[in-house]
């Protein structure tokens, strides 16, 4: 069954995303960077639990971090790569990256910290020791395993945020999008959610009662894939004749 508590998160994540754009008119708004601060909240909430997704330095880290990467490593490829190491330390964009990286890694350090002393207070006071479910934990205990001298806590979880947050914010923007030029399908989806819900509960079995909401989510990725770049030319049939 899925977690109570985060049914809870995500739907006061919802309603704080709906009072922050609540006009009294019609007006024009940017819904790509509205969708991002909800991902980046509910992303948190998994990888870092309540401490995360409740910390607004962590959350402006997570929305800003992908995009201060790509033009920083852009803005390095304007050089010689023998240069690359030196002129980093001067990019704004590198120096902007790796003040990231420390603030992340200073808020990361801290609730680790956090919860170590809450472990400790817990046995002490002969009282039941918490239990954390989230990302940070399971690299925590992974660590513990392993003892890899490599294992970095806030590098690792600025690359789950770099891969998770914004392609999920480029999909689900995108389904909106699709979903309001087709307002036909928004009545058929609610009532197939509503049915899952209402016959097999907030499981994740139910998830796969929503044939339709799975096939919207398809098609619209089909229509317009994630944009990614790269630098391999394949040559026409006509170019290798």
């Amino acid at each position: 069954m899925l977690n109570p508590r985060a049914l809870i998160f995500c739907f006061w994540a919802w309603i704080r995303l709906a009072c922050s754009i609540c006009l009294t008119e019609w007006a024009e708004i940017c819904l790509r960077e509205h969708v991002l601060q909800l991902v980046a909240r509910l992303s948190s909430r998994v990888f870092l639990g309540d401490a995360g997704a409740n910390n607004s330095a962590w959350l402006r880290i997570t929305t800003e971090y992908t995009k201060t990467a790509y033009i920083a490593a852009y803005l390095l490829r304007l050089w010689p790569p023998v240069l690359r190491p030196f002129v980093h330390w001067f990019i704004p964009h590198c120096r902007k990256l790796r003040a990231q990286v420390a603030e992340a890694r200073h808020i990361i350090v801290g609730i680790i910290e956090q919860r170590h002393q809450g472990r400790v207070a817990a046995e002490l006071a002969s009282q039941p020791v918490p239990q954390y479910n989230d990302a940070i934990e399971w690299f925590e205990q992974d660590y513990a395993t392993t003892r890899d001298g490599r294992h970095d806590p806030a590098v690792a979880q600025l690359i789950l945020a770099q891969a998770a947050i914004e392609t999920t914010t480029d999909l689900l923007t995108q389904v909106i999008l699709d979903l309001a030029q087709h307002p036909e399908l928004i009545g058929t989806l609610r009532e197939e959610v509503a049915g899952a819900i209402q016959e097999g509960g907030w499981r994740k079995s139910s998830l796969y009662d929503m044939k339709l909401l799975d096939s919207v989510l398809k098609e619209s990725q089909r229509l317009k894939p994630l944009a990614m770049s790269t630098n391999l030319f394949l040559p026409s049939s006509r170019s290798r004749d």
